[in-house]
């Protein structure tokens, strides 16, 4: 009966602390920050579409594998024409930085698969129209 209670009590503390140890959410306008956001390349990945290096006809708007059957080969980012494209896996609940690739693939980290985005996006460049010169500092 004792360890019954002794389970009890433990799976109940457990279940308070998961919750938050009582603690409520601050009522807004109050002066706390929230965290800023993750930066997300949202803007420029829409222009970013998957394909199959062998199958053109096999195309998707998420990383992943290729559908034709007996293909193992992962879907490469198509960026609009002139374009770089680099992969990166941002989930950072699983490891601590961005992991950067240049081909696609899963993230030796985590094992999702990589994200594609255009060459320079992240760091809110965009693209390289401006050319050299903006990395020149006089």
């Amino acid at each position: 009966m004792w360890r019954y209670v002794a389970v009890l009590f433990v799976v109940a503390a457990l279940a308070f602390a998961a919750s938050g140890c009582g603690k409520k959410a601050p009522p807004e306008g109050t002066g706390v920050a929230e965290p800023p956001p993750l930066p997300t390349p949202t803007t420029v990945a829409t222009a970013i579409t998957y394909q199959c290096p062998v199958h053109e006809s096999v195309t998707s708007d998420t990383p992943g594998r290729c559908t034709e059957e007996g293909c193992d080969e992962f879907l490469v980012g198509v960026a609009p024409e002139g374009q770089e494209v680099e992969y990166y896996c941002d989930m950072l609940d699983m490891h601590d930085e961005v992991v950067l690739s240049d081909t696609a693939g899963k993230c030796p980290k985590c094992t999702m698969f990589f994200k594609a985005r255009i060459k320079g996006a992240a760091e809110g460049e965009g693209t390289d129209e401006d050319g050299p010169e903006d990395d020149e500092e006089e």
